[in-house]
């Protein structure tokens, strides 16, 4: 069977699918939900057209795994299905079962939003039970009663809530729960808590015979002035003889009462009296706001989220976007400032993207829209990219004046921290994107004394709705800060004058971290540490930039409670504990050298070739003189390593090979024979690439008998994979097979994921090469799952490759062809050339065994500018691939023009055809003489061998074929 990948990405056309019945409920549920065919396809990412082939099997076009799950979602997403059932009906009509999707898949947005019933019509449940009505069928007799109106002290709300529909309902329903007396809302200033427990209250008025009341206490610092307010709400004085507290236990004591308690996180000693009350009346409910839990027994917290965003990867159009909750926010604001405000195609992005940047929080989404008076949306947008806390204020002079700027909510939950805490506070603002425990007590809680101190300071933070945790697949937890209060931490920071000593402790940290790492990556937890970078890639960018910036200043703050070390011992970039750090601009140099090398095999894995290439450019470029130290050197040698394993994974040659010459005479000056033998291995890998298949040889063997000496197994097993490699290529399949053979076997023994996946892979190649397809789609499956389990995505697009040649070689063509497709869809994400030239010479390949002559003929161009891009000895491979397409088109003599033209520049460039390619060369040769008499042949043969560079491409890419496809080619023949 093949892989799971596989089977997604593969047409289902082999099913026996109910097309036409599949085709009628889609678009009967688009046409119910008011979009069109064409949206859909939109959504789902096909051109209409082609979806409209897929839907009714047109030219053997048939949906993909892949896209029936995409509709699906989309459907769910648009609410035009509102039932788990109505999705697995249209899974069956296509064959399919409801554990395509996995369980993660139907718990999460947008499957997680269909139910078991839904009692709103919907296409194809027009036999569902009238709402009316009773399970038994009878109609429900509804008694008209007059009832009492409802005792309540709620103000009047002077604009609508939107967007927080669910979430009312979810509280009301906790609270409905006999057993649940005390909610407590959660959250920072700003996210809405008040709205959303007045709310509650007004949807459960009518259900406690003593009343619904509000108690705002946001003006009362003392708790023992509580119960009066309460009783003042309640409309009752105190009793002469009974104290505040036990005249409210009294009154309550016998009512069914509910109160909501506002803004209660600066009485938090005053909890007590809340148990007291809950003990003393058995019908009493408390939904209490606060920026604090309460600690208290029985209590339920409830985090109230910021409003539903739009993702701007994959944004809808303007006439869907006012459905997501904080664009409706924005725009009704908006309109409250500008009436005649509206998304359209002009603005709809750049809101978006504000509500986005101001994080769905809905004060800052109100004080922004004022804005809208002097501003328009894009120059409001570009003010809130540098800082948002000046531009966030006149807020209605009716709000508190709390609430009036951003600054001042923030600053109101800020002076609620004791000291400790706004130490702590201040200096979590450094990082991106989250930490986690060790990271913060490292960088931020040193004085707090132990990590254990740190996770108190830290756990009070949470509870105080400053920090909050973040939901991830990570072993390891992880904390994050709103990005607006993140900029408001970083300015009590600035006022601390304690920016330098956190980012210098925070790029201590982060480089340990990557010198870690570096080791990890080439063990049996991979896959772990791969996700450890994943979330830590903007604490990494951010400790390098300030290296960068130190080496640059030649200045670095130091912790003031460490001494510096004995400058007469010189300094140890080894000793990363060593609090005086980076106290020089060539230290700094050394360290930035060292970080952006320790993480370039991340980069490598995860396909990051520019971003990899961006940051060692810098760090190169801080040491530029001759005149460095042994340990510069070295840090720089390992950087010039890493910047041409990656330019030369994005097929720029030249670059690749500058950075590898001075980098090996570096490690040659420096004796380094760890070093040397790593750079001559991927030397040989340029050579490879470069045709020079003999002095790849002679590169690799020295550098595994380097390897060999120093017994390392790692660098023995990746230099026998490149043997394997360059044996590959030669056509000496039997050696390449042995060495891959060998590096597997130091691999599995290694648990090394990334070189047992790349050692299938390649013993997968060259089964293929040799016509074993069942056996090479055995390895090539395994070596795919391991590349998707590690997230490798060059060598997962490679694979893809390789098995959509096994497929096209069984004559399964359209699965071959969307293989190929997707390993393309890839390698253009990440910008490798080499390898979008390659998977569109296949795609190539595979419309001209189709009979799809002008497809083909398109690709084949696509592929033959990308060569050029890499150099002129690439495109003796494009006028092959044109050549072969005018012998199947029986355009023999054109053919025979560019084969020579080819074989010149081949000549010209010292670029072989690799064994496999000579074999295809040697059998079109042979059909072209069988079809031409040998004077016609001698004669195009002469004529391509005279063609200039610029000539032959012309030639190439001349449209005079005989027909566009095998069909137009027999009638143009008969």
């Amino acid at each position: 069977m093949p892989p799971d990948l596989i089977t997604r990405c593969l047409p289902i056309a082999y099913l026996s699918m109910k097309i036409d019945d599949f085709k009628g409920k889609i678009q009967k549920y688009c046409q119910w939900a008011g979009f069109s065919q064409k949206n859909l396809a939109g959504a789902v990412g096909l051109n209409p057209q082609v979806l409209s082939r897929k839907l009714n099997g047109i030219r053997h076009s048939n949906l993909t795994q892949l896209e029936v799950k995409q509709i699906i979602k989309t459907l769910a997403g648009w609410q035009a299905i509102t039932r788990r059932d109505q999705a697995v009906e249209l899974l069956e009509l296509v064959d399919l079962s409801a554990t395509i999707f996995t369980r993660e898949e139907w718990q999460t947005p947008p499957l997680n939003g269909l139910t078991l019933r839904d009692m709103r019509a919907r296409p194809g449940q027009e036999d569902l039970p009238d709402p009316g009505k009773v399970l038994t069928g009878k109609t429900t007799s509804l008694a008209l009663k007059t009832k009492p109106e409802p005792i309540h002290n709620l103000p009047a709300s002077a604009t609508r809530l939107i967007g927080r529909d669910k979430l009312i309902q979810q509280v009301r329903q906790l609270l409905g729960r006999e057993e649940v007396r005390l909610v407590t809302l959660l959250g920072p200033g700003g996210i809405g808590k008040t709205r959303v427990a007045l709310s509650v209250a007004r949807a459960m008025l009518g259900e406690f015979e003593d009343g619904v009341f509000f108690v705002p206490l946001a003006s009362i610092n003392d708790p023992q002035f509580v119960p009066s307010a309460i009783l003042q709400m309640l409309q009752l004085k105190e009793a002469g003889n009974l104290s505040a507290t036990a005249g409210l236990k009294q009154h309550l004591s016998n009512k069914k009462i509910f109160l909501v308690l506002d803004n209660f996180e600066q009485l938090l000693a005053g909890t007590g009296l809340l148990d007291e009350l809950l003990a003393a009346a058995p019908g009493l409910k408390l939904l209490v706001t606060s920026q604090a839990v309460l600690h208290i027994y029985g209590e339920r917290e409830f985090a109230v989220p910021p409003l539903e965003l739009p993702d701007l990867a994959n944004l809808p159009g303007p006439e869907r976007l006012g459905g997501y909750e904080a664009v409706g926010l924005f725009l009704e604001r908006a309109q409250a400032v500008q009436p005649t405000f509206s998304l359209t195609p002009d603005n709809y992005q750049a809101i978006a993207e504000l509500c986005v940047r101001l994080e769905g929080l809905p004060l800052s989404i109100e004080l922004s829209a004022v804005r809208l008076k002097m501003l328009s949306v894009n120059n409001l947008l570009e003010k809130l990219s540098d800082k948002r806390l000046p531009l966030l204020t006149r807020g209605a002079q009716s709000l508190p004046a709390r609430q009036q700027t951003l600054r001042r909510t923030l600053e109101w939950s800020y002076n609620l921290l004791d000291q400790a805490e706004q130490q702590l506070f201040d200096r979590l603002g450094v990082f991106r994107n989250g930490w986690s425990v060790e990271a913060a007590h490292a960088v931020c809680g040193r004085e707090a004394g132990s990590e254990t101190d740190s996770m108190d300071y830290l756990s009070q933070l949470l509870d105080k709705s400053l920090v909050v945790r973040m939901d991830n697949q990570s072993t390891t937890q992880r904390f994050m800060m709103l990005e607006t209060l993140r900029e408001f931490a970083q300015e009590r920071l600035e006022w601390r004058q304690e920016v330098e000593l956190v980012q210098q402790r925070h790029a201590q940290f982060y480089l340990k971290l990557a010198r870690k790492t570096e080791v990890k990556l080439r063990g049996p937890e991979q896959v772990v540490w791969l996700a450890q970078l994943d979330v830590e890639q903007e604490n990494l960018r951010m400790a390098l930039q300030w290296l960068i910036a130190r080496a640059r200043t030649g200045q670095a703050q130091t912790d003031p409670d460490s001494q510096p070390p004995n400058m007469a011992s010189s300094y140890n970039r080894c000793d990363f504990n060593n609090e005086y750090f980076a106290g020089t601009a060539l230290e700094a140099a050394d360290l930035a050298l060292h970080m952006a090398a320790a993480v370039a095999l991340y980069w490598e894995i995860r396909g990051f070739y520019s971003e990899g290439r961006h940051w060692l450019a810098q760090v190169l470029d801080l040491c530029t003189g001759a005149n460095l130290g042994v340990e510069l050197k070295q840090s720089k040698a390992n950087a010039l390593n890493k910047a041409g394993d990656l330019a030369f994974l994005q097929g720029d040659f030249q670059q690749a090979r500058l950075f590898l010459e001075e980098s090996l005479a570096l490690k040659r000056q420096l004796k380094d024979k760890p070093g040397i033998a790593t750079v001559l291995n991927s030397f040989g890998n340029l050579e490879v690439w470069q045709r020079d298949f003999k002095r790849a040889i002679e590169l690799v063997e020295e550098s595994l008998a380097i390897r060999q000496e120093l017994n390392d197994s790692g660098g023995i097993a990746i230099a026998l994979r490149n043997l394997g490699n360059i044996y590959t290529a030669t056509g000496e399949y039997q050696q390449a097979a042995g060495a891959y053979t060998d590096s597997l076997k130091i691999a599995e023994k290694l648990h090394n994921k990334l070189g047992q996946a790349t050692a299938l892979g390649s013993l997968g190649k060259v089964l293929l090469i040799q016509s074993h397809y069942d056996q090479a789609v055995r390895l090539l499956d395994e070596s795919l799952r391991l590349f998707e389990e590690l997230g490798d995505k060059r060598r997962l697009a490679i694979t893809l490759d390789l098995l959509g040649c096994v497929y096209m070689n069984q004559g399964h063509y359209e699965q071959a062809y969307q293989l190929s497709y997707k390993g393309l869809e890839l390698e253009r994400e990440l910008g490798d050339r080499w390898g979008i030239a390659a998977s569109l010479h296949n795609l190539g390949n595979v419309r001209v065994r189709q009979g799809q002559f002008n497809a083909a003929r398109n690709l084949y161009l696509d592929s033959i500018e990308m060569l050029g891009e890499m150099g002129e000895k690439y495109l003796g491979d494009g006028l092959d691939n044109m050549a072969g397409l005018a012998v199947a088109q029986q355009f023999y003599e054109r053919a025979a023009q560019l084969y020579a033209a080819s074989d010149k520049i081949r000549q010209q460039t010292q670029s072989p055809r690799e064994t496999s390619e000579q074999a295809t060369y040697t059998n079109k040769i042979a059909q072209i003489r069988s079809q031409l008499d040998l004077p016609n042949f001698e004669a195009a043969w002469s004529q391509g061998q005279e063609l200039e560079l610029e000539q032959a491409l012309d030639l190439a890419r001349s449209p005079n074929y005989l027909g566009e496809s095998r069909e137009d080619l027999e009638l143009s023949t008969r």
